[in-house]
């Protein structure tokens, strides 16, 4: 361990990330279940509003996901990606992490509890799993 990683503990995570499983890092069958309900949705939207996601925290495995669907989906509508995470620090670190860095991903820096950090109107759907752990 280097002492910059102990003055910032999200390196070490960023580090350690692949030794990690679940519940405190998705499984690939729980990504594909997800994956698959998500197309569910997206194949009977009627209109071409866009699909608004919030992921809570910065996981890079759902982000890596929504990446795919925005990819396959891109001519039907736009998919937009919000993350909020209350460390920028983790957002950086899980951004090395994305298999397929997602440009278009808007990043909140701050508490998934405080209301006022949210600037649309609503998401179709919200990722959390395992956060809700992390809120207690």
């Amino acid at each position: 361990m280097t002492d910059s990683s102990l003055r910032n503990p999200w390196i070490e995570i960023g580090n350690r990330w692949k030794f990690y499983g679940p519940p405190g890092r998705p499984h690939k069958s729980e990504i594909k279940i997800i994956s698959d309900e998500i197309e569910k949705h997206l194949i009977q939207k009627k209109d071409h509003h866009p699909v608004n996601f919030l992921i809570l925290g910065c996981t890079p495995e759902y982000r890596d996901m929504l990446a795919i669907l925005k990819k396959k989906y891109a001519s039907k509508f736009n998919i937009n990606v919000t993350l909020i995470d209350i460390f920028k620090e983790m957002y950086e670190q899980m951004s090395l992490l994305t298999q397929l860095p997602n440009k278009d991903e808007q990043f909140i820096h701050g508490s998934w509890l405080d209301k006022n950090n949210f600037q649309k109107e609503y998401f179709d759907l919200l990722e959390d799993t395992p956060s809700l752990a992390m809120i207690g």
